[in-house]
C-alpha cells in the first residue's frame, strides 16, 4: 500500500515568499521523496496553485501504477511507451550521456530520475522512477536506442 506524508517545512529562501513542504511516498517499508508542496502568501496567483496541481497529478499516477514512477513532463505518461515509440520511429536523444540522475544515495530512499530530450522532435521528458524492474526495462530500451546510433 502506498501512503503519502508531508514533512516539516524546508527553511528555503523563496523569492516569492513560498514555504516548501517535502512530500514523501511510503512504499515497501521505505520512504521516497516525491516533490514539495508549496504554500504561498499570494494564493490568487494561478502559477502558484499550478505547482500543487502537479503534485496531485504525481500522487495520482503513483497510486495508479503501484508507486513505480511518475511523469513530471513529457507527451507519454509511461516511460516505456515513450521509449517504444522512439525505437519505432528511430529517434535519438539530444544528450545521451546525461539521461539518468540517482537521488537519495545517502539514505534509504534511492530513486532515479530519467530525463532528456528526443532529438528529432525536440520533446522534453522527465520521469521519477521508484521501481527497479521498470528501471531495468528503461535501461535496456535506452541501450537499444543508443546502439542504433
Amino acid at each position: 500500500m502506498i501512503k503519502f506524508t508531508e514533512k516539516e517545512p524546508i527553511d528555503w529562501k523563496d523569492p516569492f515568499g513560498g514555504i516548501r513542504y517535502p512530500v514523501y511516498m511510503a512504499k515497501d517499508g521505505c520512504e521516497y521523496y516525491v516533490m514539495n508542496r508549496i504554500e504561498y502568501k499570494d494564493k490568487q496567483n494561478p502559477f502558484f496553485s499550478y505547482l500543487n496541481v502537479e503534485l496531485d497529478k504525481a500522487k495520482s499516477m503513483l497510486i495508479s501504477n503501484g508507486g513505480k514512477y511518475f511523469k513530471s513532463f513529457g507527451f507519454f505518461d509511461d516511460p516505456v511507451d515513450m521509449l517504444n515509440d522512439m525505437m519505432k520511429q528511430n529517434h535519438t536523444f539530444v544528450e545521451p550521456k546525461n539521461l539518468f540522475a540517482v537521488h537519495g544515495i545517502y539514505t534509504d530512499e534511492v530513486y532515479t530520475v530519467f530525463h532528456g530530450t528526443r532529438k528529432e522532435i525536440s520533446s522534453d521528458f522527465r520521469y521519477s522512477i521508484y521501481d527497479n524492474d521498470i528501471l531495468e526495462t528503461i535501461l535496456n530500451h535506452v541501450k537499444t536506442i543508443l546502439n542504433k546510433t
